[in-house]
């Protein structure tokens, strides 16, 4: 899935893109065998990190690593590239397995969109059914500190990674772990999600009538596609999903699975490198009036003789502005609108260029006569009104606005104009700069 891939011109997009800004994001991945040695490999922990950095949650299955070096390591890259407030926690399950080669379950998630209430190590022997699972599902209890009434609060999330040889009876089985995960904490929105082996020569289409789990009308299944790096052509991993408030809230056309070797351009070779598997991934709305991140920043040269400019958003991270992109046409500025940093203050961390997933855009409604901005986080900012034009001396070509239909426009929210560079900034044109005198 490339949700930010599309531009506002398109409904259907703007509207996921939409969407996507605001909901609870969430993944299930087996990374295959992960440990000291795939952290080792400089490309595979950057990679995975833009997958990480993509999803609120993520449970992630197969960690066998006896260290416990591996999973922190991957946080910390992962919070390196974090903007202020967005730091990734972890839970992590006991190492699991009847054999020497144990596992662990992993959750990755975000601190400032969800919190931990509680986990559970499912005991099969303990519960009366017997040694059933090899690696027992592991649970965890989210709170989506939504305070609006009528929306949902809690919902747990059950991970597992089957036996592949026995996969048929785990899955059946997994009927009675949602059952103890109800009973225990008194809800009924749950998720259960992972490495089924649910496909292939492991569970035949025929042998799901015999499975609990599919034959109860209240759990729903999906996902049912390729989940599979190499040609298997199998859907492996899966999303279950169960509770009067969590069914309605899962934004149907989120669910899918991300293929990271097309959307990062990596060979069959390179993509393996990561896993035999790909992500499974789904969309929540929480709470349709939550708040989106502004897009605004101060334009910058790091250096003097530097020919490129850079916005530094409020969180201190400074995105190139590419010349061939719409951004750029926004801050098609005088020298007097970039700022030299002082050298003292040129070490700001850098993120990813600006994509081209934005556009101008006006709205169909002929009474609104404003030329908006809308950012891929799907803010429209006002970029051409009597105010603006004054600020920023810039104009807006024609040929580059979309006209956007009057309903979906509506649904984008309005955001505070783009800043102009503040008082502190303006002072450092005054200053006498030693970087600029060598």
């Amino acid at each position: 899935m490339t949700a930010l891939s599309a531009t506002v011109s398109d409904k259907e997009a703007s509207e996921k893109l939409t969407r996507w800004a605001k909901d609870l994001k969430m993944a299930a991945f087996n990374v295959q065998v992960f440990g000291r040695s795939k952290m080792r490999k400089p490309d595979v922990g950057r990679h995975l990190t833009k997958i990480f950095l993509r999803y609120d949650i993520i449970v992630m299955q197969e960690v066998r690593d006896r260290s416990g070096s591996a999973v922190p390591k991957l946080q910390q890259m992962i919070n390196s590239e974090c903007r202020l407030g967005e730091r990734y926690k972890v839970v992590l399950s006991p190492r699991l397995g009847r054999t020497c080669s144990k596992e662990q379950y992993a959750f990755f998630y975000r601190q400032d969109k969800v919190e931990v209430l509680d986990t559970l190590q499912y005991d099969d022997v303990g519960s009366g059914i017997g040694d059933v699972f090899q690696r027992d599902p592991f649970v965890v209890l989210f709170d989506t500190l939504s305070t609006k009434e009528g929306t949902m609060n809690k919902f747990a999330v059950v991970a597992i990674h089957t036996d592949p040889d026995d996969a048929k009876r785990e899955i059946h089985n997994l009927k009675k772990v949602h059952d103890e995960v109800v009973r225990q904490w008194e809800i009924e929105d749950v998720i259960i999600t992972g490495d089924f082996n649910a496909g292939g020569n492991y569970v035949r289409p025929k042998d799901f009538v015999e499975i609990d789990l599919f034959k109860d009308k209240d759990f729903h299944w999906l996902i049912d596609e390729d989940t599979t790096v190499k040609s298997t052509n199998a859907a492996y991993d899966r999303f279950v999903v169960t509770g009067q408030k969590l069914l309605p809230a899962i934004q149907p056309d989120s669910v899918g699975v991300f293929n990271f070797g097309e959307e990062f351009g990596l060979s069959q070779e390179e993509a393996e490198k990561i896993s035999d598997h790909y992500p499974i991934e789904l969309a929540i709305q929480v709470d349709p009036e939550l708040e989106l991140p502004q897009l605004h920043g101060k334009l910058i040269k790091k250096k003097k003789d530097d020919t490129d400019v850079w916005l530094v958003n409020e969180y201190g991270h400074a995105q190139l502005i590419p010349s061939e992109t719409c951004l750029a046409k926004l801050f098609r500025s005088t020298r007097k609108d970039v700022v030299t940093l002082p050298h003292a203050q040129s070490n700001i961390k850098e993120a990813e260029p600006i994509s081209e997933t934005a556009t101008f855009a006006k709205s169909a409604d002929r009474s609104d006569n404003g030329i908006y901005f809308v950012s891929n986080c799907q803010k429209r900012l006002v970029v051409d009104d009597e105010s603006t034009r004054r600020r920023f001396r810039f104009n807006v070509n024609p040929d580059d606005v979309a006209i956007v239909d009057g309903a979906v426009f509506a649904n984008i929210p309005t955001g505070r104009p783009i800043q102009y560079p503040d008082k502190e900034l303006r002072r450092f044109r005054k200053r006498k700069n030693p970087a600029d005198s060598s």
